[in-house]
């Protein structure tokens, strides 16, 4: 089985978005913790063609890989003004090219507004 995300990758966005959106969210709208396991398979992580792989004598190109997300989605809605945000770090990791892991996140903020009527965007 992999590792799972290191605390050092995960806890500090993790913990902006419950310090920053937790007074909020709880008033107005959600606030939710969600984690993710995936298992893939690929049979030519490379894309190499047939001509490529049989110039390099046929390298082994499958691999199967394992990815953890663990994050934090906050929904709320005030007035004419409607706010959502994501926060989450992934860690991936592959069985036999190891030289392939990695890991990273994104965080993720929307901004639908509406003023009086007749103005309204998103940002």
């Amino acid at each position: 089985m992999p590792p799972l995300i290191s605390v050092r990758n995960a806890c500090v966005p993790v913990a902006i978005v419950a310090c920053c959106w937790w007074p909020m969210v709880v008033s107005a709208g959600e606030l939710g913790a969600y984690a993710r396991f995936d298992m893939a398979y690929d049979n030519n992580l490379f894309r190499l063609s047939d001509e490529a792989k049989s110039a390099f004598g046929q390298p082994k190109t499958s691999d199967t890989y394992y990815t953890t997300t663990l994050g934090m989605a906050a929904d709320t809605s005030w007035s004419r003004q409607h706010l959502a945000a994501d926060v989450h770090v992934k860690d991936t990791r592959f069985k036999y090219f190891e030289y392939l892991n990695n890991d990273g996140g994104s965080a993720n903020i929307g901004w639908d507004y509406q003023i009086y009527r007749f103005t309204a965007g998103a940002g």
